[in-house]
């Protein structure tokens, strides 16, 4: 029997590692933004069209690592990460499922009232987008964070997921 080997992604938060978390801003008004993150991702599916992720800033006291947090409201922050050339690269050369990349510019830094310094400059990255179909997941044995009550809790299935419920351990069923 073939052996498979599974690895896990977690974000980093020490401040020595990454300089500040999260390490990017959404842009301004991103909400009047055609095709916005909120819109258009979602962790059931791929999006129809392109989002937009153009112009998340990265805050002056970040590093620039491999893989960049941003604290996205709504769905974003839930189904996908901010990755680097390398990064894509590394992941590229493994078997993932229900995953795709989408190009994006970022902006260097910004001053303390979050206007584009002078200095900054658009570097490139790749927001690696995630979905989970629903129907390998075995909700009963899952464990989910309820972020209302800040509490483990289980469901019984997806229909009793909510936006508000962040998956902290993910049980697959054994013929999926």
């Amino acid at each position: 029997m073939k052996r498979i080997t599974y690895y896990s992604i977690q974000n980093v938060t020490e401040s020595e590692k990454v300089g500040c978390w999260p390490q990017l801003e959404p842009p301004k008004r991103y909400w009047k933004v055609k095709n916005n993150y909120d819109d258009v991702l979602d962790y059931r599916k791929f999006p129809e069209v392109t989002p937009n992720l153009d112009n998340f800033t990265l805050k002056s006291i970040a590093k620039r690592t491999d893989v960049l947090s941003a604290e996205m409201q709504g769905v974003g922050g839930r189904i996908g990460m901010f990755v680097s050339e390398k990064f894509k690269g590394l992941v590229e050369n493994y078997t993932l499922r229900d995953f795709r990349f989408y190009d994006c510019k970022l902006i260097s830094s910004f001053d303390e009232n979050f206007n584009k310094r002078e200095n900054s400059e658009l570097f490139h990255f790749n927001y690696l987008n995630f979905i989970h179909p629903t129907d390998i997941i075995d909700f009963k044995h899952s464990v989910f964070e309820d972020l209302k009550i800040n509490e483990m809790v289980t469901i019984e299935n997806e229909e009793e997921r909510t936006m508000f419920l962040y998956p902290r351990k993910t049980n697959t069923k054994r013929n999926a």
